[in-house]
């Protein structure tokens, strides 16, 4: 019949198209479906990085607190165990700044001078019986501004450290100028004259320094460099005024000068003697001292009555004793 084949063509053209029509639906929301799909990975991915970005921040500012934590630790230990010698930038006048004679240079000629007799100096006693030792821990300080690490070193230096301070100035006088060290809490030394006699002031400032934080060596520099009646001087003030931890090593010296300076042997012996009561560490200088005394004396068996135990004791490296001493002994 013609006119149900028209209505079965108009039919299956209609489902034709209305098949069409679902299946651009479904691909629609197919490619729709993969967009969201798409978008909620990208998301994840999103924030799988934002979590390992955070991750990875804390762990860095984790390190960071750390590193700065031990620096600071490092940095207050090195404070702690600081016992050196700090020359402060001495105080100068702006005509003599202006020449090139500013603080630190005054302060770094001043260092050389103490420097000079230190290394001039050879005693029996090891650096650290003194009671001022700073070895080798010398240095000029600088002023700075701001905050810098060196500036936060010296905060925490000035707070836990135990280093010696030096400071003073330079001032002009009617004749010259005059130079003044001042060492702890110790009594300021001044020391005038031209201008043209800077560094001799300042060799005298610095023997004045020297002095005052360790008289027992710098006796024994004067002595070393024919200086002798300043180093009975200073050994024999140190012996009757200084600090019980220092009158064994002063007796034993002033007695030794005695020998060897005044050839007064009855004062030898009698401040080897007290020496040798005072002595801490190690008798063996007061010994040494005594057997001296008593050779140079005639004395003979009053020599070899100190010289059994001065042998016994000269074989241990006391801790009162210097290596080369020991060694010489």
């Amino acid at each position: 019949d013609p006119e149900v084949a028209r209505k079965t063509v108009e039919f299956l053209g209609k489902q034709s198209q209305l098949l069409e029509t679902q299946n651009k639906h479904l691909e629609e929301d197919h490619a729709a479906r993969l967009h969201y799909l798409r978008g909620q990975a990208r998301e994840v991915d999103i924030r799988r990085f934002a979590l390992r970005l955070r991750i990875g921040l804390q762990i860095f500012l984790v390190l960071v607190a750390t590193a700065v934590g031990i620096g600071a630790l490092i940095f207050i230990r090195d404070a702690i165990e600081d016992h050196g010698l700090v020359v402060e930038a001495f105080s100068v006048p702006p005509d003599l700044a202006g020449n090139g004679l500013t603080g630190e240079v005054v302060a770094t000629r001043f260092l050389d001078k103490l420097q000079a007799m230190q290394t001039a100096t050879t005693s029996e006693r090891p650096a650290d019986s003194y009671q001022y030792n700073w070895g080798s821990d010398i240095k000029v300080e600088i002023p700075e501004t701001g905050l810098s690490l060196r500036e936060f070193s010296k905060l925490l230096r000035d707070r836990f450290g135990h280093a010696n301070h030096i400071t003073g100035e330079v001032i002009r006088t009617p004749t010259g100028i005059a130079v003044t060290a001042r060492f702890g809490d110790a009594a300021p030394a001044t020391f005038t004259g031209p201008e043209s006699d800077f560094d001799e002031l300042a060799r005298e400032a610095a023997e004045a320094v020297y002095r005052t934080s360790q008289p027992y060596r710098f006796s024994q520099f004067l002595f070393q460099h024919g200086r002798n009646a300043e180093s009975l001087d200073v050994i024999s003030d140190l012996a009757t005024n200084g600090p019980l931890t220092e009158q064994g090593w002063a007796y034993t010296l002033w007695g030794t000068l005695d020998v060897n300076v005044s050839a007064d042997l009855d004062s030898a012996r009698k401040h080897c003697s007290k020496g040798l009561s005072y002595s801490g560490a190690s008798t063996v200088p007061a010994e040494i001292c005594l057997v001296g005394a008593e050779s140079w004396s005639g004395h003979d068996e009053k020599a070899f009555q100190y010289s059994v135990p001065l042998e016994l004791h000269s074989q241990e490296n006391s801790p009162g004793i210097s290596k080369v001493f020991f060694e010489s002994n």
